[in-house]
């Protein structure tokens, strides 16, 4: 099951690959930092985690920019109905979860279910932190580092866990943006 995706996962632009290594280090950082370290290691599959693979359903010419999040989380939810094992069953689970959630926001705003709070399963929760610094880091790469957290902080409560980007806070001196 990890081969065909990590073949499905090779499809995406480059840039894409790069975005989901990058924000699933973030995530498992965020949850490690916010005392949920035991997730990342009971979702971990092999030398995989579902945490790399937010951004899967990406293609290049998408006009629906929530698009993706459906097609990645079909592509988990086929994967859960092959898996031979309960840990290939959360994984995919999981993954579904990132793939179809990370665009909710923690006030209700965000797609494409319109969850809110803890009602957004925790990965998705840190996938959408996660989402978003690596977004500011790499889009605007001199943007200073305060200023990059000083943004997600804001909007702490209304687009993220609070929780979360409290836990970005105290990662944040230490973070390496490559």
């Amino acid at each position: 099951m990890l081969k065909e995706l990590t073949r499905a996962a090779q499809q995406c632009p480059k840039d894409v690959q790069q975005h989901n290594r990058r924000t699933g280090q973030i995530i498992r950082a965020l949850l490690i930092e916010a005392g949920r370290g035991e997730l990342v290691e009971l979702w971990r599959l092999e030398q995989s985690g579902p945490c790399d693979y937010h951004d899967i359903g990406k293609g290049s010419s998408d006009s629906d920019p929530l698009a993706h999040c459906s097609r990645g989380a079909a592509l988990f939810s086929y994967a859960y109905e092959e898996a031979l094992d309960g840990r290939e069953r959360i994984f995919c689970s999981i993954a579904c979860d990132l793939c179809r959630y990370h665009h909710e926001r923690w006030d209700g705003t965000g797609g494409p279910g319109h969850l809110y709070g803890e009602d957004i399963p925790i990965i998705a929760r840190a996938g959408a932190v996660a989402d978003a610094w690596d977004h500011l880091s790499m889009d605007n790469p001199q943007m200073p580092t305060a200023q990059k957290h000083e943004k997600i902080k804001q909007r702490a409560g209304f687009w993220y866990d609070p929780e979360l980007v409290a836990a970005l806070e105290r990662l944040f001196p230490a973070w390496p943006v490559e």
